[in-house]
């Protein structure tokens, strides 16, 4: 709420005057009155305390969450990442071995085709 901490104490002793009434002894309306006085600002400074280590165990709380929430986002992108090179290098590995055999078989073919023009040339030269 947005009393002031003088209007709230008022406030909370208007309460405590109500309760005070139905004493009929003035002095002991008068001890319930003090009594009450001080209790109200230890009870305000207390309820601010609490509601401020509150506060603080929820940001830490969100903290957590978000450093969580980071730290998956970054595992998430890091896999992603590795993923994208592990397909890159597949497609040049299978890009070199592809082109390796080709060479290999064209090299056979020359092979055999200089055996063969040999072997052609000796059969014919007999």
């Amino acid at each position: 709420s947005g009393l002031s901490l003088h209007e709230r104490s008022q406030r909370s002793l208007h309460y405590v005057d109500e309760y005070s009434a139905g004493i009929k002894d003035p002095i002991q309306r008068a001890g319930i009155r003090l009594l009450s006085a001080a209790a109200i600002p230890i009870q305000t400074e207390m309820r601010r305390f609490l509601a401020q280590r509150h506060a603080l165990e929820r940001m830490w709380a969100i903290v957590i969450i978000q450093t969580y929430t980071r730290s998956w986002l970054a595992r998430l992108w890091f896999e992603d990442v590795r993923d994208a090179v592990i397909r890159v290098q597949t497609a040049f590995r299978g890009f070199h071995v592809r082109d390796t055999v080709s060479y290999h078989a064209f090299c056979a073919t020359q092979i055999q085709k200089v055996f063969r023009g040999f072997l052609a040339e000796l059969s014919y030269s007999e």
